[in-house]
């Protein structure tokens, strides 16, 4: 559950982009951030939580990946393991192709309505948008994200190779009083890099990923005050109250 409330609040910001830039009937652009904002936890469908639930959503994500990982099979040592143990999570269904394939079918689906066909490709960018985010918070944790299937094809020989964006301490082999200092690096979860932490959080547990939700609806909410000339008087009202 906690994930499921950091995926929605990273989500938030990106609604409220299509929701105020959109040049369509408010209804549409509600409907936009609303896309972009449910979409945002589809990807942990993949989770082993949803082996034995009915749920049509989750079998469908659950396919998609298991599809994925057997288009590597053979080459990749990580998706025999995972076909084998029936272990699909932060599997194909978090890298940005799969997202950009969500985005396809939204686009599709809108186009095939009379209503929404004017601004099926805005559906589409929603739908990405809004899977995409929960991938990119997913990079920040230690167990990483595939990230990309084609940047991992080419450059690694393996698709489904895990990289997690993390904190590289350049002076660790100077001095330990400078290890303080540490700089964001992507970086393979899977190999030993001196110096180098995967993932800007330290767990992949969500209770330590709270922390970020009420800063990411305050990027969400100030804007959206902006948008509406809301902030300025806001602002008035309250500065005699802290002078």
């Amino acid at each position: 559950m906690p994930m499921k409330v950091t995926h929605q609040a990273g989500a938030a910001p990106v609604a409220l982009g299509l929701i105020v830039w959109v040049d369509a009937p408010v209804p549409v652009r509600l409907g936009l951030g609303v896309v972009a904002w449910g979409l945002s936890t589809v990807n942990d469908w993949d989770h082993n939580n949803y082996k034995r639930r009915m749920h049509f959503g989750a079998a469908v994500v659950r396919w998609t990946a298991r599809a994925g990982y057997r288009l590597q099979a053979r080459n990749d040592k990580l998706a025999r393991r995972k076909l084998e143990a029936d272990d699909l999570h932060r599997g194909p269904s978090h890298s940005l192709e799969w997202c950009a394939l969500v985005g396809l079918a939204a686009m599709v689906l809108a186009t095939a309505t009379t209503v929404l066909a004017p601004w099926a490709v805005w559906f589409g960018l929603a739908a990405f948008a809004g899977t995409a985010s929960h991938v990119l918070l997913d990079w920040m944790t230690p167990s990483g994200v595939p990230l990309s299937a084609l940047y991992n094809l080419v450059i690694h020989r393996e698709v489904w190779r895990r990289h997690a964006c993390g904190w590289w301490i350049p002076f660790y082999e100077v001095s330990w009083w400078l290890r303080w200092i540490r700089l964001p690096r992507p970086m393979l979860v899977d190999e030993k890099h001196p110096g180098c932490e995967p993932g800007l959080f330290h767990t992949d547990r969500g209770g330590e990923h709270m922390i970020v939700v009420p800063l990411l609806y305050a990027a969400t909410a100030l804007p959206a005050l902006a948008a509406l000339g809301l902030l300025g008087p806001i602002v008035t009202f309250l500065l005699p109250w802290f002078a």
